[in-house]
């Protein structure tokens, strides 16, 4: 199994063959990346949307080649996330590195596949980029060792007015230079570094292993994405709440802090991710009081874990739930696992790759058709740093709502 560069947890999407256009008839691939001089021609023209890289001191340590392949490889994951149509990476690759190739090629075509599961179109209608080189460096083989980070705007089909934001996506490019022209070696990018870590790569990359293993994700993500519009009846002694949930405040608060981070708390992005921090402080926002008394707690009082310290349930996202769903006394009152669709601002959404939940998000917008049905949710996110971003358009498929009712005393 390649190995995963394990660097901080931001939330990035990578995206099999057809649906790009290239400059020149004279390539004999049709969709041809050749990057080895930047006018070279049979390039990937982006049709959908723009992106550059960004010329900082870092960058500007890069050739033009090499500059050219980290926007080739860009320009052809947005293009692919445009038609929902994979544009084959291989071309892009050394030929030595061909199963990472493969492995890029697997995450991307799983991604678009998940995409195309929902019921609204998630194609792009737009799209626009920026790539910042954070740090380069040549290791002793010669080769180009690239942190990157991203931020973008995306406009989905079903939604063209909406600006679907991600800032600080992180990205790692390994570039080699093969036959006299560079080539990338490995890729890697937050869902890579999720994904394997929650399902592991097949140890061998073989075409039929990889086959087998994208098919077992998406028969997971066809069943969770099923799953999203199914009716769940409610107790009759369902919970209640005395006191009253805060919605725009709560809201408002994660409009502000969906990429900056409130200074007066720690930030986990390092350490795990930042999401469910995030999460409970918009809900300590919207008037949900901390809770210390119990089995059930859900409190921040320092950085260490324990009555004195922070609960496991304050920033890890299987513990909020846990809380969420089990508390009954003082505190907060929410309804776990309601149907997914009868959320409001404020809900949070806690969501994962398979059954495990792994990433905690905060509505702050819901998404409708023309009979004013709730069709998908805005949501704002840390780790990833989103805001108003489809929560069908994440490639996480197992999605659960966690309605917040009030608090009680």
């Amino acid at each position: 199994m390649r190995k995963l560069v394990a660097l901080l947890l931001l939330l990035a999407f990578s995206l099999a063959p057809g649906g790009c256009s290239a400059v020149s008839p004279e390539t004999a691939e049709p969709a041809a990346y050749v990057s080895g001089q930047a006018a070279e021609p049979g390039l990937l023209i982006p049709e959908k949307g723009t992106g550059r890289l960004i010329e900082n001191e870092e960058a500007r340590r890069l050739n033009a080649a090499q500059k050219r392949l980290l926007t080739d490889y860009m320009n052809a994951c947005y293009e692919s996330l445009a038609a929902l149509e994979l544009c084959d990476l291989t071309p892009l690759f050394a030929g030595t590195c061909r199963e990472n190739a493969a492995v890029s090629n697997l995450l991307l075509s799983y991604q678009i596949a998940v995409r195309k599961m929902q019921n609204e179109d998630l194609s792009l209608s737009a799209y626009r980029y920026t790539l910042t080189c954070t740090e380069i460096e040549e290791d002793e083989e010669g080769r180009i060792r690239i942190m990157a980070m991203e931020d973008s705007t995306q406009n989905f089909t079903a939604w063209p007015g909406v600006d679907a934001q991600r800032f600080d996506a992180w990205h790692a490019f390994v570039l080699t230079e093969e036959e006299g022209r560079w080539c990338i070696a490995d890729h890697q990018d937050s869902f890579a570094y999720v994904m394997d870590e929650s399902n592991p790569l097949p140890e061998t990359l073989s075409e039929a292993a990889l086959n087998a293993y994208e098919e077992a994700l998406l028969a997971e993500a066809r069943h969770f994405t099923a799953q999203k519009t199914q009716t769940v009846t409610r107790a009759e002694d369902a919970l209640t709440a005395a006191h009253a949930y805060d919605r725009t405040a709560a809201v408002a608060y994660a409009e502000r802090y969906y990429a900056g981070r409130n200074p007066a708390w720690p930030d986990y992005s390092a350490a795990g991710g930042n999401c469910q921090n995030f999460v409970s402080q918009s809900l300590l926002a919207g008037g949900i009081p901390m809770d210390t008394q119990g089995e059930a707690v859900w409190h921040y009082s320092g950085p260490g874990l324990g009555a004195s310290g922070r609960s496991t349930s304050w920033a890890g996202v299987r513990s909020f739930y846990d809380y969420a769903a089990g508390n009954t006394g003082f505190g907060l009152a929410a309804a776990a696992d309601e149907p997914f669709f009868s959320g409001a601002p404020g809900d949070v959404i806690l969501m994962g790759p398979g059954s495990e939940l792994r990433h905690a998000v905060i509505i702050v917008g819901l998404l409708q058709n023309t009979q004013g049905q709730t069709v998908d949710y805005l949501i704002n996110s840390n780790t990833a740093n989103l805001r108003h971003f489809p929560a069908a358009a994440y490639p996480y498929p197992h999605q659960i709502l966690i309605h917040i009712l009030g608090w009680n005393e």
